[in-house]
């Protein structure tokens, strides 16, 4: 079974989404990963920069990463009150599983917390046609290892 998660590096300057997807590509394997691909001359209202398709096992390797990158490259340089960090959505038919490291999450516990019912509902969901669209897609283009 194939999980589909979306995200973005919010509010931080400081890394660029590319240097964010490099790591994540040389730490995790198994995955499919797309970068937003906007067409030129159209206005989009899209926050998410990425999405990644993987199957459960992946997924949470991936989830573990997230939290190491914000944990360490974007925790200790952002300023004290600010909401910088990792937007997260679980793609889902049904809701929407939103979570936001830096923001509404900040701590490793709440995370896991956080994530542990949402990977659960997924599980029980079939997101085939969801993978389909991002596959045929012209707005998501597939990322690979170089």
């Amino acid at each position: 079974m194939e999980l589909v998660i979306s995200g973005a590096i919010a509010n931080f300057n400081a890394i660029k989404s590319e240097e964010f997807l490099k790591k994540l590509l040389d730490k995790v394997s198994d995955i499919e990963l797309y970068k937003f691909n906007p067409t030129p001359g159209r206005i989009y209202n899209a926050a998410f920069d990425w999405k990644i398709i993987g199957n459960i096992s992946a997924i949470l390797g991936i989830l573990g990463f997230v939290w190491e990158f914000y944990d360490k490259e974007i925790a200790p340089k952002k300023e004290k009150d600010s909401n910088s960090g990792i937007v997260i959505m679980f793609n889902n038919y049904n809701t929407t599983n939103n979570i936001w490291i830096g923001n509404d999450v900040k701590t490793k516990a709440e995370f896991e917390q956080r994530i542990t019912p949402i990977i659960d509902s997924l599980v029980k969901e079939k997101l085939d046609e969801e993978v389909d669209s991002i596959r045929n897609s012209q707005n998501w283009k597939q990322v690979s290892k170089h």
